[in-house]
């Protein structure tokens, strides 16, 4: 498990870096494969950053592309671990909330909390320390 959850870190932290980074990547997400121009017109930046976002996107192994004369096709490196672990986090059911078993926690703004737990309810609410 500590392995897919630092795959799924590393990824993330690498998608953070860069904002035309992760554009490009929930794009290609989303689409599947796409040419630069889709990728451009999709997500409003130029050419120039579409370009080197996606030669460090190859260059880690998040994505790969094909070419077909001088049409190169971009996609997500579904070989990659990462990807995949992420691939099949998406494509998992949402959790079902109306399970009492479920419960809904709200955090403080200092991370000093105190649990409350009300007895009629389900919800345990952590407050903020007075």
């Amino acid at each position: 498990m500590s392995e897919r959850r630092d795959s799924l870190i590393r990824l993330f932290e690498e998608l953070s870096n860069s904002v035309s980074t992760s554009r490009i990547f929930w794009k290609l997400l989303k689409n599947g494969e796409m040419s630069i121009s889709q990728i451009i017109r999709q997500t409003g930046l130029n050419h120039k950053i579409v370009r080197k976002s996606l030669e460090e996107m190859i260059a880690k192994g998040f994505v790969r592309g094909k070419s077909f004369g001088r049409l190169k096709i971009y996609f997500l490196n579904r070989d990659n671990y990462s990807i995949r672990v992420l691939l099949s986090l998406l494509s998992m059911p949402p959790p079902d909330f109306s399970s009492k078993d479920n419960r809904v926690v709200e955090f403080s703004q200092t991370g000093i909390a105190q649990s409350v737990e009300d007895p009629g309810s389900e919800v345990i609410v952590f407050r903020k320390e007075s």
